[in-house]
């Protein structure tokens, strides 16, 4: 990283040095990160020991490896049963809070299911 500004100067008794750095090539770094947190993913490396090893959450690694492509979101991993019962309350007219308490997953997954099905079959709606 090269320094472009550096000073030194005194606040309230204290000496504190600033400096403004430019490096650039931090994108470029993490999406190098990425792909090899993909890969190794795929190789078979779980999830927590790829948190571990590259230090951020597990959360964060579940991010990349949906970006990459390497998993589906959670929300699309549901099983059919409890799709079909999210369809089949919206049918009824339940609201997407009150079908998320009877299915146990949230509204904007509740949402996104119902969204994905109508746009599977090349519609859209503002339900």
């Amino acid at each position: 990283m090269n320094t472009v500004f550096l000073r030194e100067i005194e606040l309230f008794g204290f000496r504190v040095s600033l400096s403004v750095r430019r490096g650039g090539g931090n994108a470029s770094r993490l999406r190098s990160r990425n792909e090899k947190v993909a890969k190794e993913y795929r190789s078979g490396d779980s999830i927590r020991e790829l948190a571990d090893k590259y230090g951020v959450t597990v959360g964060r690694i579940s991010q990349i490896l949906v970006e990459a492509g390497a998993r589906l979101p959670r929300w699309s991993r549901m099983n059919s049963h409890q799709r079909r019962l999210i369809h089949k309350l919206d049918g009824k007219g339940l609201s997407k809070s009150e079908i998320s308490r009877q299915v146990g997953v949230s509204r904007t997954r509740v949402r996104q299911i119902l969204q994905e099905s109508i746009q599977g079959r090349g519609g859209q709606t503002g339900k």
